[in-house]
């Protein structure tokens, strides 16, 4: 395999090409090696070489807040030139997560690296969430609807239909959001680029 832009002088081991060459292909990728074998390389190469061939736009990755420095130091150690963009503390409030959402769009970034704590923080839009909310009521009415078939775990039947509620209940408040025409984020993570 080759890989345009990657350190002169790093070779992928075996495994690793194989490893890459099945994200590039699959899509979805268990790396289950043990520490050690070299992931780190192969989710940053897969990541670039899905980029390299259009197939993402973008890679995100999303670490530990811990490793946020050290994974990005990787990327520009395997891709010397690559531009990386990097969330910083100052980018966990509100304000700052709208300011970093705009640097994100507003550059063709090779590689955008954002922790646990700001990534959960990153909301999406009201219409990405509509969508993921109905998806979740369809689950919980057929769950529902099986453990009702049974008769035999009445517990179970309360829990579940105390969850359809709840969730109905947030659809709703979603719902009428966006029929007011208002989205209460500056810019959410799916339209981030």
């Amino acid at each position: 395999m080759d890989a345009p832009g990657l350190r002169d002088g790093f070779n992928l081991r075996p495994h690793q090409h194989a490893a890459v060459a099945r994200m590039v292909q699959g899509g979805n990728t268990l790396l289950a090696h043990p520490v050690g074998a070299g992931k780190t390389a192969e989710m940053i190469v897969g990541s670039m070489e899905l980029r390299r061939t259009g197939a993402i736009a973008t890679p995100a990755f999303v670490v530990p807040n811990h490793m946020l420095d050290q994974f990005s130091r990787d990327i520009n150690d395997l891709y010397p030139s690559a531009e990386v963009l990097a969330v910083t503390k100052e980018d966990l409030s509100p304000k700052g997560r709208a300011a970093f959402a705009a640097k994100v769009r507003s550059h063709d970034w090779d590689a955008v690296v954002v922790t646990h704590q700001s990534f959960k923080a990153w909301p999406l839009s009201d219409e990405v969430s509509i969508g993921l909310q109905q998806e979740r009521l369809e689950r919980l009415r057929e769950d529902l609807t099986n453990v009702q078939g049974q008769g035999e775990n009445k517990t179970m039947t309360k829990q579940l239909e105390k969850r359809l509620a709840n969730a109905e209940e947030k659809a709703k408040e979603t719902q009428a959001r966006l029929d007011e025409g208002r989205d209460d984020h500056e810019l959410p993570f799916d339209k981030a680029g």
